[in-house]
Formats: structure tokens, C-alpha cells, sequence
């Protein structure tokens, strides 16, 4: 179905104020000792500059040369978007899990499960306050899908993930780069609307 003009400037609309609030819970989120602008160090997640077929071949080799038995910061992106309970099982034994992505949106940083809670909960939780933080706005559609997380763990966990047919790519950085220090681009599946992720449109 094609969106007539008044629709579409009102997805565009959407999709702004989406995007735009889920990169100010970013901001926000971040303590001052990370609030200054990032390190030019060259340490960067994502795609950059590539087709996605290079960076599928190049994350993979991030992959196969991360040294052993240490642990390091990657960027697990999935094949399709997955909801949060998906996604939670999906990424359940991993060590940690810093920062979920939904669509061209920043990272969003996340809390470890605590007191018996999942990975799915900790999801759900960030959706809803995206969901309290747009309340109020008008007819802003809500996110409920995951396109990518941001983990750290040693090498070993991250080639499991890699094996599994629900992720497209993951990437690793070198294990001295610090959170806060380095970018983070999504990267863009064939066939993944990634406007469509942040601002759904009624289905």
C-alpha cells in the first residue's frame, strides 16, 4: 500500500521524534566521565563506508582474530528484527549485554538482569520507557523490535551467536577499547526497513 503525501510526512514526522528520543535516552544515560565527545582512537562498530556483504566478510574476520580468553566489546546484528522476548533467548548467555539498537536509532544502554529477571525483561523494560518518554507526544508509533545488541564477552560466546541462522553479523572490537570510547553504526540487512523498526506504521 502506498502512503499518500500526508502520510508519509507524517511517518517522517514519527520517525524523527522516535529516533530523536531514543538518541536523547542515550545521551542522558551517560555519566560524566563518558559525556565528552568520543575518543579519536578509530575503534568503531558497524558499517562504515562498505556494502553489507563487506562488512559481513570483514566483521567475520574481527571475529576469527580476537584473541582467545579475552574479553571484548561486539556488535551481535540480527537477521531480521526480533521482538524482546526473541531476543532475549537469543542473547541469554552472553556475559553482558551493554546496549540494544532499534533501527538507525543510538544505542540504547541496558541494566544486567537482576533478582531473578531475563534478558527478555530488560528489553521489555526499555521499550516501555520509550513508550512513557512518547506518551503525550501525539500518534507517535512505539518501537517493539531489536535489530542489534552491543555485548561483551570473550570470543567463544560471540562465535556461538554467529552460527545461529537469526544473526546476520557480528563484530568485535580489539579487547583494550572502553565503553564510551568508540562509535556505533548500524548496520543495514538486506530486506530490514530500518525506519519501519523505529516508527511501525499501523498494521
Amino acid at each position: 500500500m502506498r502512503l499518500d503525501s500526508v502520510d508519509r510526512g507524517r511517518l517522517i514526522i514519527a520517525v524523527v521524534a522516535v529516533v530523536a528520543l531514543l538518541a536523547g535516552l542515550w545521551w542522558a544515560s551517560r555519566d560524566d566521565a563518558t559525556s565528552q565527545p568520543p575518543a579519536i582512537n578509530g575503534d568503531m562498530l558497524g558499517q562504515v563506508d562498505e556494502s553489507y556483504d563487506q562488512y559481513v566478510e570483514r566483521a567475520a574476520d574481527t571475529l576469527a582474530t580476537a584473541p582467545e580468553g579475552e574479553k571484548a566489546f561486539g556488535l551481535v546484528t540480527f537477521a531480521e528484527p526480533l521482538d524482546a522476548a526473541q531476543a532475549g533467548e537469543l542473547t541469554a548467555e552472553l556475559g553482558r549485554v551493554n546496549a540494544m539498537l532499534v533501527g538507525f536509532s543510538a544505542p540504547m544502554p541496558l541494566p544486567e538482569p537482576v533478582g531473578g529477571a531475563t534478558r527478555a525483561e530488560v528489553y521489555e523494560r526499555q521499550f516501555g520507557a520509550v513508550a512513557d518518554s512518547l506518551a503525550g507526544i501525539g500518534n507517535v508509533p512505539v518501537p517493539r523490535e531489536l535489530t542489534a545488541v552491543i555485548a561483551w564477552d570473550e570470543p567463544e560466546a560471540f562465535r556461538a551467536l554467529a552460527g545461529d541462522g537469526r544473526v546476520a553479523a557480528v563484530e568485535m572490537l580489539p579487547p583494550d577499547a572502553v565503553w564510551g570510547d568508540f562509535g556505533v553504526r548500524p548496520v543495514e540487512v538486506p530486506g530490514v526497513d530500518m525506519l519501519e523498526v523505529a516508527a511501525p506504521t499501523a498494521g
